[in-house]
């Protein structure tokens, strides 16, 4: 089971864990997955990445134990209360959390950057997370948003960190070492500065065999004439597809019992323009999640030269294929879990 059986299907999943809890008195358990805990003795504890510098401004998260407890979008570990800003401006965030040492063989941990007005609902959010796995080292995660400010110039946006339990076993724990939410500070305005979470009907999947999958992400994007250069990111959520493929994979596929997927994403801008201007590629990120920590998340950035008016519009792209291993994968666009990018810069 997998961090989409316990997060993607939301209050619908944390009914089941109701229900579960309350038979586990008269019932035994159901046993744990068999993923490898691996090696026994002292545990790797991971250091908290440091802040960016420079930074506009930064939230510290206290690091604390972690209990199974739904708490709608889940439990808030920071909050930027950002005042005064100008309308219209994008500010960057960046958010990271460390996790480790759970109470049970596999505890889904999930994590969020939202943002809204004070008071208001989320207007702004990006979804995060993984399997904390007993025996293994702790889990770093991170999230980079864009968010716009309103008419008002306020913001409230919060870093999340929660768990959820796994197979029926009620009770889960892990242990929050720390983190930040960083205001990196202005991106641009908005809407030369874009953000656009990928969305669809079902999940892309991608192939054992190296075949090479294109997922669209903005189209149309016409920089202003003042720019030099376009900055542009594709952060992706990956998931390995293992036994009947859980809330993320397709249904009706062979999977393997327990595998590894070694996952290959890059982002893609490519020109429409009559210039005849050459399409720009990032570096390929490789990724590897195996069927017990089951997602992961893949920054890509590319910084490319506007080339001048005859290239636009641009449309961006996210590519993903198979770089090896026994499992197949897919980028979730179903839940606000991916996103791409693309703002000017002199």
């Amino acid at each position: 089971m997998g961090l989409g059986d316990s997060l993607a299907t939301g209050r619908a999943a944390r009914r089941t864990a109701l229900l579960l809890a309350g038979a586990a008195a008269a019932l035994s358990p159901v046993p744990p997955e068999a993923y490898a805990a691996d090696s026994p003795g002292a545990v790797i504890r991971s250091a908290v990445p440091p802040v960016p510098d420079p930074v506009a401004r930064v939230a510290r998260v206290t690091p604390t134990t972690m209990t199974d407890r739904w708490s709608g979008p889940g439990t808030v570990r920071a909050v930027l209360r950002l005042r005064g800003l100008p309308p219209g401006q994008v500010r960057s965030l960046i958010g990271t959390l460390v996790a480790g040492a759970p109470n049970q063989r596999s505890v889904a941990f999930g994590n969020k950057i939202t943002c809204s007005e004070p008071g208001r609902p989320i207007s702004t959010q990006l979804w995060n997370g993984v399997n904390l796995i007993g025996g293994r080292a702790d889990e770093t995660v991170r999230l980079r948003m864009f968010v716009t400010v309103p008419a008002s110039g306020r913001l409230d946006c919060a870093l999340r960190g929660y768990v959820l339990t796994h197979v029926g076993i009620p009770g889960a724990k892990a242990s929050l070492r720390g983190g930040w939410l960083a205001d990196l500070g202005s991106a641009g305005r908005a809407p030369a500065t874009v953000q656009r979470v990928l969305s669809g009907q079902a999940n892309p999947f991608i192939p054992l065999g190296g075949r090479t999958v294109r997922v669209p992400g903005i189209s149309g994007y016409v920089p202003p004439a003042s720019a030099r250069f376009l900055r542009i990111t594709g952060d992706v959520y990956l998931t390995e597809c293992h036994r009947t493929g859980n809330n993320f994979c397709p249904r009706g596929r062979s999977y393997p019992a327990y595998g590894t997927s070694r996952a290959q994403t890059w982002v893609v801008a490519i020109p429409r323009g009559p210039g005849g201007c050459a399409t720009r590629t990032s570096r390929r990120t490789l990724t590897v999640i195996d069927s017990a920590s089951h997602h992961r998340r893949a920054e890509s950035t590319l910084r490319i030269p506007v080339g001048g008016a005859a290239c636009a519009p641009w449309d961006v792209q996210v590519h993903a294929r198979s770089a090896g291993g026994t499992s197949p994968f897919v980028i979730s666009v179903t839940e606000t879990y991916s996103a791409v990018t693309v703002g000017p810069q002199r």
